[in-house]
């Protein structure tokens, strides 16, 4: 099962084409291979869900001749159709069942539809009724009315007939049982829903009547082939769309897309909640299409979807609740219980996975209460096997405080295969690094290579360095509190060495790499970016893009820290970039090797230490459970740089003094002596 990481981005700069509408595409092979004559179908969206629609129509007798991933022609014979000779596989597709269950109801032969795990949770009731009161016989394998449906096609009767919930795959299905009856069929709802499959059985000849909540059709009517283009997918559109709109300094242009009025409702929820775009309508044919442009706002605000809104919406509310979560204030969502039998219960998935990312969410029978603002942090979430909750994750990840895991996402390939290839090119452009605090405007960046550091520390070294205080010392021994302290005092630089090494640690854990793997820890230093940048003067070393935060103090990397930093090639890189910061200013910088060598020029070199006893205490009041003892023969007894004291390194007791006393005792030794800057 395929496992996505995502890590946050500075903004989206875009200008994609959206694979072909997942909905539209459905309807493209059925009615397609319904026609009598040849359809050019051009922008199919090559999905597991429509693929099964395509295939299942080949096996009732469509003829189909593929002319590239994307485009086909499609033979059909009208509705003279021959009998599957195996039960028809729908795979993951409700709409494939379900619409496909209105074309077997009028055949004269019986047929047997399944699907997977989740599409055998879906409910068929609601089509198995209607259609068993126009004459064909629908029964419902499953328990409360689920799959598998085994259907015997009859001799159908019209019908006048009320939708119990506004639903394009029920009226769809109901429209194309229609088709094959005697009489004019109505269909009535209580709001809209999507209107794909009246637009196109008009595009292909059909008598049709539609208001806003009434369709009449005659049956007995042919469809005649025609091409059909099919436009880019808004509801694929609308991970884009929300993630340019919340990302300020973003834009994303996406042409082609459809501007179905009965799909895009997100759009006007947007608006309410401040976001900016606009739309540029392309040529019109049986579909509205064009180009939409979104700008990144400065904030959106929170805002009441419910009633009308929803049919339209259905399928956005996943990513629509992504845009809740980063609004200030509150949303509300309601009347949208239908999610709790899509491919997953979407209404209880949303919920577990923003309460993971932070966010203050109540879940209600009918929908969710979103508090928005807060600090997204990064999780590990699950898709629950649906395409729309792993993609939604996937863009809350991108504004997130580190790497967000979402597992099982094999599932987006149901509707849109590309979302890897564009989610990777968003990633690689648009790197930032999280802090908890706004950034100083200095950065210095480093790639993975060990003599460019090194040339450009070397030049450097010929002019005078900037002030450097060294502070080694094993592990809990109070260093790391000393050194944060006097370079407050000072106003020179903190750095902390062992969270560099730590750093790594952590990315070659998120990595899966052995930390014993001295090869593997050096591809991984050739392909990782650095950057090191000030927050309250202190150094924060990213590593592509991404900065850790305390997940670099979990027992996980405590366990591995020092095998990580024995890889030499590691070490040389680390030190390297510790001498690149003293090129700009000036530093206190601790660890286990700073006096003996990164900074065995300078005069001012300390080694604080204290009693095992009292370290390991230390330690545990900390909540870090390692042994001291096996960390500090590690540390000693390594080839690469052992903890030693440098011999002109003044030895500090802590055992006995708090961190104040000991930086009173530096600073009036520097007091007396002065602070030296000298070259490397």
């Amino acid at each position: 099962m395929k496992k996505l990481q995502v890590h946050p981005i500075r903004q989206l700069d875009v200008n994609w084409q959206i694979p072909g509408d997942k909905s539209i595409s459905h309807r493209a092979a059925m009615l397609g291979g319904l026609a009598k004559g040849t359809s050019l179908v051009t922008d199919f969206l090559p999905s597991h869900d429509c693929m099964a629609s395509l295939r299942a129509m080949q096996a009732l007798g469509a003829q189909v001749e593929t002319i590239d991933e994307t485009s086909f022609l499609i033979t059909g014979n009208g509705f003279d159709l021959k009998a599957p000779l195996e039960p028809i596989d729908c795979g993951n597709s409700g709409t494939t069942m379900r619409l496909l269950s209105g074309i077997l109801a009028g055949q004269q032969f019986t047929s047997r539809l399944f699907g997977d795990h989740s599409l055998n949770k879906r409910p068929m009731k609601r089509i198995a009724d209607p259609l068993a009161k126009m004459g064909a016989t629908v029964e419902c394998e499953g328990e409360q009315g689920r799959p598998p449906l085994q259907i015997t096609g009859g001799k159908l009767s019209s019908l006048e007939y009320t939708t119990p919930i506004p639903s394009a795959q029920l009226k769809s299905c109901l429209l194309l049982a229609g088709l094959q009856a005697e009489g004019k069929t109505v269909i009535r709802e209580s709001a809209p829903s999507r209107d794909h499959t009246e637009r196109m059985l008009k595009h292909l000849s059909a008598a049709i009547r539609t208001t806003d909540l009434e369709v009449n059709l005659y049956g007995g009517q042919p469809l005649l082939a025609q091409p059909i283009a099919i436009p880019g997918d808004f509801s694929s559109a609308a991970f884009w769309i929300v993630a340019a709109a919340c990302l300020p300094g973003s834009r994303a242009r996406l042409q082609n897309v459809g501007l179905n009025p009965t799909r895009t409702a997100l759009l006007n929820v947007l608006c309410r909640m401040g976001a900016t775009f606009s739309e540029h309508l392309g040529d019109q044919d049986w579909e509205p299409k064009g180009t939409l442009s979104i700008h990144g706002s400065q904030h959106l605000i929170g805002t009441e979807v419910s009633g009308d809104e929803i049919p339209n919406l259905i399928d956005e509310i996943p990513i629509m609740a992504v845009a809740a979560a980063l609004a200030h204030g509150t949303t509300v969502i309601k009347d949208a219980e239908e999610l709790r039998v899509k491919e997953s219960d979407r209404l209880a998935a949303i919920a577990t996975n923003l309460k993971a990312f932070g966010v203050s969410v109540t879940e209600k029978p009918d929908g969710l209460i979103i508090e928005g603002g807060c600090p997204i942090k990064a999780a590990s979430v699950e898709s629950y096997g649906d395409h729309r909750i792993a993609m939604s994750a996937a863009i809350l990840g991108l504004f997130a405080d580190g790497t967000t895991h979402i597992h099982d996402t094999d599932c987006i390939s149901t509707s849109y295969p590309t979302f890897f290839d564009h989610l990777n090119q968003v990633l690689k452009r648009g790197k930032r690094p999280i802090v908890s605090a706004p950034l100083k405007k200095w950065s210095r960046k480093f790639q993975g290579h060990v003599s460019e550091l090194q040339e450009q520390v070397s030049s450097a070294s010929k002019t005078s360095m900037n002030t450097a205080i060294a502070i080694d010392g094993p592990a809990a021994s109070g260093k790391s509190t000393v050194a944060r302290l006097l370079a407050k005092k000072l106003n020179f630089i903190y750095v902390d060495t062992g969270a560099m090494y730590r750093t790594f640690a952590w990315l070659a854990q998120e990595k899966g790499i052995d930390a014993s793997d001295r090869g593997a820890i050096k591809e991984l230093i050739d392909e990782t970016e650095c950057e090191a940048t000030i927050e309250d003067g202190t150094i924060r070393l990213l590593v592509n893009g991404v900065s850790p935060g305390e997940e670099i103090r979990g027992d996980a990397v405590n366990q591995i820290v020092s095998k990580v930093a024995a890889v030499p090639e590691l070490r040389e890189y680390l030190v390297n970039i510790q001498r690149s910061i003293r090129l700009d200013h000036p530093v206190v910088m601790e660890g286990r090797d700073i006096g003996t060598v990164v900074f065995t020029d300078t005069k001012h070199k300390y080694f604080i230490d204290a009693d095992e006893k009292v370290r390991q205490a230390r330690r545990e009041a900390q909540g870090q459970l390692d042994l001291l003892s096996q960390r500090d023969k590690e540390d000693r007894t390594r080839a690469a740089a052992p903890l030693t004291k440098a011999a002109d390194a003044q030895t500090i007791d802590s055992t006995d003094l708090s961190p104040e006393e000991i930086v009173d005792q530096i600073l009036e030794e520097i007091k007396e002596h002065g602070l030296s800057t000298t070259s490397l």
